[in-house]
């Protein structure tokens, strides 16, 4: 078996928290890599009907857009607790994913987000 340390890159998006309104996760700076996953992890509380991630991109990192939808891979919404993924066949070098809440929460919902760069060049 190989690792793959060396081919690849985490980078967090959503710090570890407890989200209750709409937040905008850091910039993904795609440069140097061929490929990009979201590992996302959510935990309901409240009575919080979840949130709606949507997955934006950028040339220069300010000017944000929406990635179409055929080229987003996996689901991008949320509905499973833990470990749900999504990445984007886009060309945009910045990538990140935003959050807007469905319903109301009493408590808010436990978020994470992280970015996996791998197929890095020249590795």
């Amino acid at each position: 078996m190989r690792d793959m340390r060396n081919s690849i890159k985490v980078v967090p998006v959503i710090e570890p928290g407890v989200y209750s309104g709409k937040a905008n996760g850091a910039a993904v700076d795609t440069a140097g890599y061929d490929s990009l996953t979201f590992a996302i992890s959510m935990a309901e509380g409240g009575s919080s009907s979840g949130f709606e991630l949507a997955m934006e991109h950028s040339d220069n990192g300010k000017e944000w857009e929406l990635v179409r939808p055929d080229n987003v891979l996996g689901e991008i919404e949320s509905g499973e607790p833990f470990g749900y993924t999504g990445g984007t066949t886009g060309q945009r070098r910045y990538v990140r994913l935003s959050l807007s809440p469905k319903g109301k929460s009493t408590k808010g919902t436990g978020i994470a987000v992280m970015a996996i760069l791998g197929h890095r060049r020249g590795a």
